[in-house]
């Protein structure tokens, strides 16, 4: 029985993790720890880079016109950045971690729309491209709960997109039969979210000399999103999580890896707007610290 309950321990904190996390878990165990700090300094610090490569799949564009079929979108950034830890001594077990990492990349997506009244029926083809980028900011804060491997997770994310747009449209009309010729029609669109997110983390030593260590957390995020030329503001609701393994070189060098996933469920999306979004990939970084 005790050693289901291990396996069942174990399990629970590989499924708990986020960029969040991620990052916290960055901090060496000293500052994570939940110990009282030195004496002095009055504050500790550690700086580090963070790479994420992040796969996103959007669903299609919600719509009101039953004749109308839409791809998913999907597409990939390379993003790099870096965050910036910090402990107070006032505040020994609490760690506060700001991070911000930015990419660039391209997308693509289809739709087709049927228009079978007369006097005009037409089949109207939409091949889109579009030039992304990307810029995540997290604000976050790590509680460490006494005597146990857990600790609390709040904070707050701002993720602002931009994308230029190049929609190749042709259309094609029945009767009498007509293709036009395709035309090309350019646009730029700004999508920031803003979400504030909370939840639990645990990480647990693997190694007998306790440097690799397995972490994880699960968070539950939601917020809003605006959109350029969009009145209405849809909510987005969902799980941001991650797992992975940490590794202590040194008192003042911490490398960890893991793998991040965040999903992203839009409610009262308005016409055109994709209502779920998915994240997930490859995250790696290193910290110093001072």
């Amino acid at each position: 029985m005790r050693t289901i309950w291990s396996l069942i321990r174990i399990s629970a904190i590989m499924i708990s993790a986020s960029p969040a996390f991620a990052q916290i878990t960055n901090i060496s165990p000293e500052l994570a720890s939940g110990q009282p700090v030195l004496e002095t300094p009055e504050i500790e610090l550690q700086v580090g880079p963070r790479f994420w490569y992040l796969w996103t799949t959007s669903g299609v564009p919600k719509s009101t016109n039953l004749a109308s079929v839409s791809t998913n979108s999907f597409n990939t950034f390379p993003m790099a950045g870096g965050t910036l830890a910090a402990r107070l001594r006032a505040l020994p077990d609490t760690t506060f971690v700001l991070s911000a990492i930015y990419g660039t990349s391209n997308a693509s997506s289809d739709s087709l729309l049927v228009n079978p009244n007369p006097p005009f029926p037409s089949i109207t083809s939409n091949r889109t491209t579009q030039d992304l980028k990307r810029l995540d900011v997290e604000f976050l804060g790590l509680t460490s709960i006494s005597n146990s491997p857990w600790a609390w997770i709040w904070g707050a994310r701002f993720e602002h997109n931009d994308a230029n747009s190049n929609t190749l449209q042709t259309s094609a009309f029945v009767n009498p039969l007509i293709v036009q010729n395709p035309v090309s029609i350019k646009s730029q669109t700004t999508s920031n979210f803003y979400t504030i997110k909370g939840g639990m983390s645990g990480a647990v030593p693997i190694s007998e000399s306790g440097n690799l260590r397995l972490f994880g957390n699960i968070m539950l995020t939601a917020g809003v999103n605006s959109v350029t030329g969009i009145s209405a503001t849809p909510g987005v609701v969902g799980p941001d999580f991650s797992m992975g393994l940490q590794y202590t070189f040194s008192p003042t060098i911490v490398a960890d890896i893991r793998y991040r996933g965040l999903v992203q469920f839009l409610f009262s999306a308005p016409e055109n707007l994709r209502t779920f979004r998915v994240q997930q990939g490859p995250m790696a970084g290193l910290t110093y610290k001072f």
